[in-house]
């Protein structure tokens, strides 16, 4: 072997195991980038699918947001992202919709109304966002200027700043929306934000009072009248000022679906019930107004003779109505009484005459015209109109509960109305009289003598008619203590409603009804009626 060969034979070995060991460590420097990734791969897996597991479990979380959020909020503006991301969303798989309701886009507007309805909830605290709130008010969305409106409203005087801008908003036209739902109509809204913000204002009580008039096409109230009205209930509660206006739109409005109908065409089906839709909306403004009018302190003349006069309307409702705020007005409604009688003295009249059977109906094209009287509750006819043949309305249906109602609304009058008394125990000494007991509760408002009304009242407990029985035990609330025994007594009554009622009674009386914890507590322990069992576990625990 020469030098040469031996001099090369280490070398060689040499550069093979270099070779072999750069060859390892690209092996292991590829094996590390490959485990790395796989590590990133899975703690970034691990995270993502943790965080939609807690958005399918949790859903979006409410939070509470500041009063500059709120108000950034009210700014807020789809981007095109987020556009882009609601028109895809309806598109993906059920499966990933319903398991991730988290990650369903939510829509700017979306957001817009939901930061108004939060400021509606801080209630002072929100007063820092009115310029944001007053600048909602050009929103394009509806549903965002409502909430901004019930927001301002809210915040009462604090948002008088934006008066100004409420009573711009409400003079606009375009700011309506009578196709939509009467809680959709900013305009409407706008009514309630500015009697909130200044129910004195001159200029507020005059736009309400021109609002109060206007209605749709057919007659109907409008929507922005109706919640004009309600502006205007509390602001009859500060000035007695808007009462003529009241009077003056309670004597327009028609409640007389033949009327109506013949403003259309009287051969039509669809025009009849048209206009009992019409009537009964104008019934339930005609209502809304009594119910102010009876509220205003002090009533008037003018405001009584109104409520007077709607006692002898054709409508149940209204009379119903009339009754009630001649209640509310107390003693100023003492010259009510006497027409109150008549009108209790017709309403019977007109309950036992309705029992009759109806006279053969016209053909339909026949209208007949309605002629108030005085001296009947209902209105006489000559006929049955096209509405019975249609068989939507009865002509001057009986009105069981009216009577009952004059008769609190007597007691409710108080002292001013004794000369109402000699009628009233001619009611309550007919023995078959069913709304004996009514007469003797209103005695007993009137002059607080409770031995003539309990003695009433245990008599009637006896009665046949369950109605007359639980009328009996809702009674006994009123006279309180001395009404122990017969309460007790009620509580052995073979109907349930008059047992609950019996009990409810005793709850009302506290400690005072300490007599009755055994009989309580034998129905707590022995009845086997859920209702009535728990009924008496609360009075146990007034008592």
């Amino acid at each position: 072997m020469s030098y040469v060969s031996i001099v090369r034979w280490p070398a060689s070995r040499l550069t093979d195991r270099f070779a072999n060991l750069m060859r390892t460590r690209r092996l292991i420097l590829r094996s590390a980038k490959i485990l790395l990734l796989v590590a990133i791969t899975s703690v970034a897996g691990f995270a993502a699918g943790f965080y939609l597991y807690r958005l399918s479990e949790l859903g979006a979380q409410p939070q509470n947001k500041s009063i500059r959020q709120l108000t950034h909020g009210l700014r807020k503006r789809d981007s095109r992202l987020n556009l882009a991301w609601q028109a895809l969303w309806p598109k993906l798989p059920d499966f990933i919709t319903r398991r991730f309701p988290g990650l369903e886009p939510v829509s700017a507007a979306s957001i817009r109304r939901d930061s108004g309805s939060e400021l509606i909830n801080r209630g002072a605290a929100a007063k820092d966002a009115i310029p944001g709130l007053i600048a909602a008010l050009e929103d394009p969305e509806p549903p965002v200027r409502v909430v901004a409106i019930q927001a301002l409203g809210k915040l009462g005087p604090l948002a008088g700043v934006a008066l100004d801008d409420l009573i711009r908003f409400f003079g606009n036209d375009a700011n309506d929306n009578p196709r939509g739902a009467i809680s959709e109509s900013p305009r409407g809204h706008a009514a309630l934000g500015l009697d909130g913000i200044a129910p004195d204002e001159p200029r507020v009580v005059r736009l309400l009072c021109d609002a109060l008039r206007e209605k749709r096409p057919a007659g109907m109230p409008s929507q922005v009248s109706l919640y004009a009205l309600r502006g205007l209930e509390r602001v009859a509660a500060v000035t007695n000022s808007v009462v003529p206006v009241l009077i003056t739109t309670l004597k327009s409005i028609s409640v007389d679906p033949v009327k109506l109908g013949q403003a259309h065409d009287t051969n039509a089906a669809l025009p009849i019930v048209s206009a009992l839709q019409v009537a009964d909306a104008n019934v339930n403004f005609a209502v809304q107004i009594l119910g102010i009018i009876g509220r205003v302190r002090p009533p008037g003349k003018e405001a009584m003779s109104a409520v007077i006069e709607s006692f002898w309307n054709r409508d149940g409702r209204i009379r119903s109505a009339a009754v009630l705020a001649s209640a509310n007005m107390g003693t100023a409604a003492s010259e009510a009484v006497p027409l109150l009688i008549a009108l209790y003295r017709d309403t019977l009249h007109e309950n036992i005459s309705n029992t009759k059977p109806a006279a053969p109906m016209p053909p339909p094209n026949q209208f007949t015209q309605w002629t108030p009287s005085r001296t009947n509750a209902a209105a006489s006819y000559s006929g049955p109109t096209p509405v019975e043949r249609f068989g939507l309305l009865r002509a001057g249906p009986p009105n069981s509960n009216l009577p009952e109602q004059i008769l609190w609304a007597i007691g409710r009058i108080g002292t001013s109305a004794r000369a109402a008394l000699p009628f009233l125990i001619q009611e309550y000494e007919n023995k078959t009289n069913r709304y004996r007991v009514d007469a003797a509760l209103a005695c007993w408002r009137m002059e607080q003598q409770t031995s003539n009304v309990l003695a009433i009242l245990a008599e009637e407990l006896a009665n046949d008619a369950p109605l007359i029985r639980r009328k009996v035990v809702r009674a006994l609330r009123a006279i309180g203590g001395p009404a122990l025994p017969i309460a007790m007594a009620a509580l052995k009554d073979d109907d349930d409603q008059v047992r609950y009622a019996a009990i409810e009674a005793l709850q009302s009386l506290g400690p005072a009804a300490l007599e009755a914890v055994p009989a309580l507590e034998t129905i707590l322990q022995g009845d086997s009626r859920n209702a009535l069992r728990m009924a008496a576990a609360n009075a146990l625990k007034k008592i």
